[in-house]
């Protein structure tokens, strides 16, 4: 994700500028709770841009088995992204582990871009990377002596801040 927020909004984001949830966290009560509910559990990347404040996260996602997402399995790839220009645009395939390695897939990628006008990623955008973080969306959220349930990212953002909660996966 960070090289490809190197290319997308061209910044330079570090390894540590990234939020990132372990998909350790995940209990036999989360997985049984998706299974029931025709759910999975990705481990997604994600970068958002809003003016110069630029969020980049890697965590537990919950997609329904009929998404999209739901059905990139083993070394397989899938890469989503909305631009001004040209809506939503989904790349699915074969990039990452065995023969094809997420390397292969990242050097595409740059000889693409070079070909357009060249690149140089040298913070030629000033963002704000997780400065001015938010979270969107709803979460699956299991706290401290309650059941497992989804909640807003407003009310999740309280339960964080009080650090009551044990898990939480985007929905």
């Amino acid at each position: 994700i960070a090289i490809l927020c190197n290319l997308a909004f061209q910044t330079k984001v570090n390894y540590n500028d990234i939020i990132v949830r372990p998909i350790s966290n995940i209990t036999d009560e989360i997985i049984d709770y998706t299974r029931k509910n025709n759910q999975c559990i990705k481990y997604v990347a994600s970068a958002i841009k809003k003016g110069k404040n630029l969020t980049v996260v890697v965590e537990p996602t919950v997609f329904s088995k009929e998404h999209q997402f739901s059905s990139v399995m083993e070394e397989e790839t899938i890469l989503s992204f909305e631009s001004e220009f040209n809506g939503k645009l989904t790349f699915q395939g074969l990039g990452a582990g065995g023969d094809s390695t997420g390397t292969a897939v990242v050097s595409d990628i740059v000889k693409i871009y070079e070909g357009i006008n060249g690149y140089d990623y040298q913070n030629s955008n000033n963002y704000n990377i997780n400065q001015k973080y938010e979270l969107s969306g709803n979460y699956l959220v299991k706290v401290k002596g309650e059941a497992l349930k989804v909640m807003s990212s407003k009310e999740l953002k309280n339960i964080v801040e009080d650090k009551k909660t044990q898990f939480y996966a985007k929905i």
